[in-house]
């Protein structure tokens, strides 16, 4: 039984029964396929991640910066991000809980795996039309077109996207500053006003050529751009000061990336038994970047200019060798290498100009066996050791030279009380691992940021070590032949060499810099079920509840109680959901989110207050015909105000801060055409 089944492998066991890859496969994770997501008519992969069972904001188990993203099983690009995606090409998700040897371990929390449609199984012309509208803002475009077809030995995929957006809204600060000694109060209040404009094109090419039995050779070609220019403009007013203070700022941003990548896939058996896949991918993105500001207290005013241009490059090899000793029994072997060149030129009319240049490197080999010790057990066991180098300059001789290796031994293991039992339990074990971000290493920051708590000046940090950890993971699964599915599952992540902000005052002006400091330890547990009204309501509607819970439990040894949570983690969320299909045409469904809030120390001399959050949503699906269907959705229903808080504090001064934006409605409209 292979780890990760490509899409052909995933779809029927047997002559009759369709392959359920959350039940049957060893590793530990939830699989979301393809007819999930038709089903629930999603319009983004943020809607699809968000209902599912420990899920927060895209986190895993609500661990904010410790879920590893990928695309086909390969990290993405930098700048990735998972609104880059249509939902139209994704063929499943994996959210993996633990780790897995042919993925990299830099997932503490887990990894979710966005695999994407490469066989084509018939032709297709399709055509979707997309509408959002918030509050305060103009209609946002979405027009996405893609033509395929198949051959006998030759298929292709082709799609294009245009994307055309405007975003509007208000913010508002309370910044408070209290000395003991002086007997000192300064307050500073602060509304802005913001709005983003951008335009986003694509295209897509996927050829895929059947070379004979089994083997294929596939190319795949993207190039993106994007127009996208972002203005705010603040006042400030002091009313503690004896003549009424006033401040003028304006902060305007354009950005305009274009990147581009060319990825070929061989795939070839050997063998009955063995099989070898080779991935090859060059990528090569640039941008400019051009900010502007003015601040202004009516008598002086101060201009800032900065420009920023980077060149990126990479090539990544990835390929891998399965070796089919049985129905039950596979071994995997494979290597990873990707190398990037980056380069940078700052131009910031209030300092010197800056040219930084990053060359790095990873290399990876794993190993992995998944077989079937006996009708009741299946075992996974894996070894994945992973090597970096990063080399950073810049023309300000500021150096950053780091090496580092990770070995991560895996062990996975499933077991039911006979082959077609209903309930089984899970066991997970595995050392996964963090790499510090290179804006963490080599430090990138505003020469105006600093005057406040809320836009510190960032300081590079070169000494930082990766955060290493070990995690625990058990699941009871119970798959009712009445559609009646439960799990219950708990977790256990120890974290060590923690990676944390320190926010301090020095040489006048507010800064933060990344520190290793501390260990943590997080567990928590996760109820998750899928019900048919029908199980306990004879001829009832075909309405379907889904709702999922999770309690956590975390604290970071350096930072002092209560509340010293590890990675903004909150107590509690859950998710609750009702689907009715109406009829063959009509499909109705409507959510509710959850996640706590309260206190959170995130350093001996900082408190957040979390506030608590309460999403709902709203939609209808209208199968027209077969080639048309329409969806309508209508989110954050409660239009929650949010609120951000904040207090730092010095033996001698405290600060306080508070912001708060007023929540918008969110609505959409899309078309779907299929000709």
């Amino acid at each position: 039984m292979e780890t990760t089944k490509s899409a052909q492998q995933v779809e029927v066991q047997g002559d009759t029964k369709k392959y359920n890859a959350r039940r049957e496969d060893t590793v530990t994770k939830f699989v979301i396929t393809r007819e999930d997501i038709e089903k629930h008519g999603d319009a983004t992969v943020a809607d699809i991640l968000n209902r599912q069972a420990g899920v927060v904001n895209g986190n895993i188990n609500g661990l904010k910066g410790y879920t590893q993203y990928l695309v086909d099983g390969q990290t993405p690009q930098a700048g990735f991000r998972i609104s880059d995606i249509a939902v139209s090409q994704i063929e499943r998700i994996e959210i993996i809980r633990s780790a897995v040897a042919e993925f990299s371990t830099q997932a503490i929390a887990g990894t979710i795996n966005i695999v994407l449609q490469r066989t084509v199984k018939t032709g297709s012309r399709k055509l979707d039309l997309l509408m959002t509208h918030q509050d305060k803002s103009a209609v946002s475009k979405q027009v996405r077109l893609n033509l395929a077809d198949k051959y006998d030995h030759f298929s292709y995929d082709t799609g294009f996207f245009i994307n055309r957006a405007q975003n509007s809204g208000e913010y508002y600060e309370y910044l408070e500053r209290n000395n003991k000694d002086e007997n000192l109060s300064d307050i500073y209040t602060r509304r802005l006003t913001q709005s983003t404009k951008n335009t986003a094109y694509s295209v897509t090419q996927n050829l895929t050529w059947l070379l004979g039995e089994n083997e294929s050779f596939s190319i795949q070609a993207y190039v993106g751009k994007v127009l996208a220019s972002f203005k705010v403009d603040s006042r400030t007013f002091r009313p503690t000061v004896s003549e009424s203070t006033i401040q003028n700022d304006t902060f305007s941003d354009k950005f305009s990336p274009q990147s581009n990548h060319i990825k070929t896939i061989w795939e070839k058996p050997f063998s009955a038994s063995t099989k070898m896949s080779s991935t090859l991918m060059l990528s090569q993105s640039t941008a400019t970047t051009k900010n502007h500001s003015v601040m202004s207290d009516g008598s002086v005013a101060v201009n800032s200019h900065r420009e920023i241009e980077y060149w990126r490059k990479t090539l990544l090899w990835d390929a891998n060798i399965l070796f089919q000793q049985s129905d039950n029994d596979n071994i995997k072997l494979g290597w990873n290498v990707r190398n990037e060149n980056y380069d940078s030129n700052t131009a910031d009319y209030a300092e010197a100009q800056v040219a930084s240049t990053l060359r790095s490197g990873q290399y990876a080999l794993f190993a992995q066996r998944e077989w079937e010790g006996a009708e009741q057990w299946s075992h996974y066991i894996g070894a994945r050791w992973e090597g970096f180098r990063a080399e950073l300059s810049n023309s300000v001789n500021q150096q950053v030279k780091q090496s580092t290796a990770n070995a991560s031994p895996i062990f996975q293991t499933r077991w039911r009380p006979h082959k077609d039992a209903q309930d089984q339990f899970r066991l997970a074990l595995a050392r996964t691992f963090k790499n510090p971000d290179q804006s963490q290493l080599l430090a990138d920051s505003l020469s105006f940021f600093g005057q406040d708590p809320q836009r510190p000046y960032s300081v590079s940090n070169p000494n930082l070590r990766p955060e290493i950890a070990w995690g625990l993971d058990t699941t009871f699964e119970h798959f009712g032949e009445n559609e009646l599915n439960y799990s219950l599952s708990h977790y256990f992540k120890s974290v060590k060499n923690l990676i944390r902000d320190q926010v301090f005052f020095e040489n006048n002006r507010w800064q933060q810099q990344s520190i290793n400091s501390g260990d943590a330890i997080s567990h928590g547990i996760v109820l998750d079920t899928r019900l048919p009204l029908g199980v306990v309501l004879k001829d009832a509607p075909k309405i379907y509840i889904n709702a999922n819970m999770s309690r956590n439990w975390s604290h970071v040894n350096d930072v002092p109680g209560p509340n010293n949570r590890f990675a903004e983690q909150a107590k509690y969320n859950a998710n609750f959901s009702v689907e009715y299909k109406v009829n063959d045409a009509w499909k109705v469904a409507g959510s509710y989110r959850f996640i706590s809030g309260g206190p959170l120390r995130v350093a001996a001399d900082r408190i957040n207050l979390e506030q608590v959050k309460r999403y709902t949503s709203l939609t209808a699906n209208w199968t027209i015909n077969k080639e048309t269907s329409f969806r309508l959705a209508v989110s954050n229903l409660l239009k929650q105000t949010q609120i951000t808080q904040t207090r730092i504090w010095t033996p001698t001064t405290s600060y306080y801060s508070r912001g708060e934006s007023p929540s918008i409605l969110f609505a959409s409209a899309r078309l779907s055409l299929k000709f």
